[in-house]
């Protein structure tokens, strides 16, 4: 049978993401919105406090820590603010392919880039 729970690892990412979306997120995403601001020093922070890249092979610097994570991170900043949410993982887009089908030299290149 397959276990769906949760790790303590995933479950603490969760609540990471979750406090971040809470205090960061919510309390100015009406104010980006209605401003059409994009929250560049905040998607710094949430880079900073380790809640981007984390599908990046920890061989290219990354947290190596697939799917699931990132899921869980994006879920929680999607609650505390879509746009931002969807901002913040737009890299992603990018680095699957590169993940999936680079040489090791490419990876350490371009997603290097990503997470430093």
């Amino acid at each position: 049978m397959v276990d769906f729970a949760l790790t303590e690892e995933e479950e603490m990412l969760r609540d990471l993401a979750h406090e971040f979306a809470e205090s960061e997120l919510r309390p100015n995403a009406e104010h980006w919105d209605n401003n059409r601001e994009y929250p560049r020093e905040v998607i710094r922070l949430a880079h900073e406090t380790g809640l981007t890249n984390l599908h990046v092979p920890e061989s290219c610097g990354g947290m190596g820590m697939g799917v699931m994570a990132e899921v869980l991170v994006h879920e929680e900043l999607a609650w505390g603010d879509p746009g931002f949410a969807t901002a913040a993982y737009a890299n992603g887009l990018t680095s699957a392919p590169i993940i999936t089908g680079a040489t090791e030299e490419q990876k350490q290149k371009y997603l290097g880039m990503l997470v430093n």
